[in-house]
């Protein structure tokens, strides 16, 4: 249905808008974001009885649409929150700490966070493959048979191993800035490999080699982004509830 399906896309772009509300004080809406709820619950119901009208509304439908909404549209918008730099208020800080350091040079921790994931992730991708083509020998998963033991724990330690060196030159060798990043890192690494792994069982369920055709040789769009979307929440649960 036409209309659902425009429904929930929009319902996506509203959790974006409520997860950056704070980055987009000229879009006039409040703090608290109630106006994007509103709309929100507005779409919900319009998208149900739409559903309702043409006859689809069932358990199957309202989960597949669900699930849409939980394993793309919210980890953007927790990226998009993260983006923000909102968990990192300057008035929360102590004076130590990781929280404290990122809100001392003005909301870093919005641009740094999406790189430190994003630059694990690619790093992961790649030493993983070309540790598994070097030394490679024991297969991961039946899902993904390219996959080997060797290449993802290689590719694990070593995109953990960068990043963190990485930071630890530019956060000017804080120790426990330095150790924060590398659990980001780390937690980055690991959700991702299985991010991988749950893409790839996705397209064995639904019997297609690739996502889609949108992006010809690279398994389709969503395999540019299937270690992201698993990864983005694992990552934002470790900062909201130990990094602040």
């Amino acid at each position: 249905d036409g209309v659902t399906r425009a429904c929930v896309m929009a319902a996506g772009w509203m959790m974006m808008l409520l997860a950056g509300r704070g980055m987009l004080p000229g879009l006039g809406f409040g703090s608290n974001g109630d106006e994007i709820a509103v709309v929100m619950l507005v779409l919900s119901a319009v998208a149900v009885l739409s559903l309702l009208r043409s006859g689809l509304f069932d358990r199957r439908v309202v989960g597949v649409l669900g699930f849409g909404l939980l394993y793309i549209s919210l980890p953007w918008a927790l990226l998009v929150h993260l983006r923000s730099g909102a968990i990192w208020d300057a008035g929360d800080a102590d004076g130590s700490g990781f929280a404290s350091s990122m809100a001392g040079i003005g909301r870093m921790a919005g641009f740094a966070l999406p790189l430190i994931i994003i630059a694990t992730i690619w790093l992961n991708d790649t030493m993983a493959y070309l540790a598994g083509s070097l030394i490679g020998k024991t297969p991961l998963s039946a899902v993904s048979p390219k996959k080997t033991w060797e290449g993802t724990v290689s590719g694990i330690l070593i995109s953990v191993a960068l990043v963190t060196s990485a930071a630890s030159l530019w956060l000017d060798a804080d120790p426990i800035s330095i150790a924060a990043v590398a659990a980001v890192a780390a937690v980055t690494a690991v959700a991702g490999t299985f991010g991988d792994l749950f893409e790839s069982k996705l397209k064995r369920m639904a019997g297609v080699k690739d996502s889609g055709s949108f992006m010809p040789g690279h398994g389709g769009f969503l395999d540019r982004f299937d270690s992201l979307l698993v990864a983005v929440p694992f990552a934002w649960i470790l900062c909201t509830l130990f990094l602040r």
